[in-house]
């Protein structure tokens, strides 16, 4: 009996309905974990079984459908999680316009490959050093993917995004007043960067609303 949960009880438990975790997963109730077996049901396919867990989306192989991590919904999870009284918006992984991972990540200045639907760094992926090498120069770069390539095409390098460097400027301006015992806001707000680091439609001042 340890391997059986309580499900539902009714009436001060006089009437028990007892269930093992596989029956709940059987009709749908349990959330499957990144790289395990999923399914998004559809007509035709009966009920769906396996749902993807928060953050995860359950994407179609050739042989088998598993839960993966998409750059979009990994973003949704951030907002989900950071408080929203933190006052300056938290840049994620950078994403392509279909949900997907930017096939490059950039860890301060050293970039390497990625895996477009998980984000994980490719096994043996080549490096470059944006302080004299440009993204261009990895084989995974796809400039049509790219929205900002006057960043790869001319010195000094970077991987950042007009909105990013907004809000880098502004959040440095914030804190050194207030080291001064100042409060300065820019009545327009921090700029929201969007999962693909374009401008958002909305703005967040320095209070975080």
């Amino acid at each position: 009996m340890a391997s059986f949960k309580l499900c539902i009880c009714f009436l001060f438990s006089l009437f028990c309905f007892v269930c093992n975790e596989s029956i709940l997963c059987e009709v749908g109730f349990c959330r499957v974990r990144e790289g395990e077996h999923c399914s998004r049901g559809g007509p035709g396919t009966g009920t769906t079984v396996g749902r993807c867990g928060d953050g995860l989306y359950c994407e179609e192989g050739e042989d088998d459908s598993v839960c993966v991590r998409r750059c979009s919904r990994f973003h949704d999870l951030i907002k989900s999680t950071i408080s929203s009284a933190v006052p300056r918006s938290i840049v994620g992984p950078r994403c392509t316009p279909d949900g997907n991972f930017f096939p490059i990540r950039c860890i301060r200045n050293i970039c390497y490959c990625v895996d477009i639907y998980t984000g994980i760094i490719k096994k043996d992926s080549p490096t470059i050093d944006l302080e004299r090498q440009s993204i261009t120069q990895l084989s995974c770069y796809d400039e049509d993917l790219d929205l900002f390539p006057e960043n790869a095409k001319q010195e000094p390098y970077s991987f950042t995004s007009p909105c990013l460097i907004t809000q880098d400027s502004r959040a440095t301006d914030v804190l050194e007043t207030e080291k001064d015992d100042f409060i300065l806001d820019f009545f327009g707000g921090f700029p929201e960067c969007l999962p693909d680091w374009t401008y958002g439609r909305i703005a967040i001042n320095s209070a975080g609303q």
